[in-house]
């Protein structure tokens, strides 16, 4: 930025832009330099929070030709309702013909963390609970099922259905 005076003795500003050594201008000049100063103050920012917030867990998917693994994980550790309360996670996944399987996972502040003594607990955040079935090599079969966890207060139930494929060279599921 330099300081530039007009033929009329009146004094302005001007940063190394194309046309833009003018007098009167500064307010403008004032104005671009906020905006550039916010601007960046909102992208340094932006990672943090996105690290940071609470988001509903969702259902992840494994398929092989041999087994299907579903999972959820739910990590309260950014969320503000959460008061540091035990996890408990319950499942289902079964087949529309055939096979089910039934899971119920707690981990809570009694857990201890990476082997120490029970000095060095620490709280849980995070709780992952994985359902598996066999799934025949050359099959087509539909699968059903639902993860409880808990959510603001209250139990919240997430359900999901898969129609799965199998041959000798494909194995690949289609949620419905």
């Amino acid at each position: 930025m330099r300081r530039i005076v007009d033929g009329d003795g009146r004094r302005g500003m001007c940063i190394r832009l194309p046309n833009s050594c003018k007098v009167g201008k500064r307010r403008n000049v004032v104005a671009i330099i906020a905006i550039v100063v916010v601007s960046l103050s909102a992208l340094e920012a932006a990672p943090a929070r996105a690290r940071a917030e609470c988001e509903r867990p969702q259902p992840k998917l494994r398929y092989t030709p041999g087994e299907i693994i579903v999972s959820l994980t739910v990590d309260l550790a950014a969320c503000r309702w959460w008061t540091g309360s035990g996890i408990q996670l319950d499942g289902v996944l079964q087949q529309q013909i055939g096979e089910a399987t039934a899971v119920s996972r707690f981990c809570g502040v009694a857990e201890w963390a990476g082997g120490r003594p029970p000095a060095a607990r620490q709280r849980v955040t995070r709780c992952r609970l994985r359902l598996r079935l066999d799934h025949l090599p050359v099959e087509v079969q539909g699968y059903e099922g639902n993860f409880t966890y808990p959510w603001r207060g209250r139990d919240e139930t997430v359900e999901f259905a898969y129609l799965c494929v199998s041959t000798a060279v494909l194995a690949q599921c289609r949620q419905n």
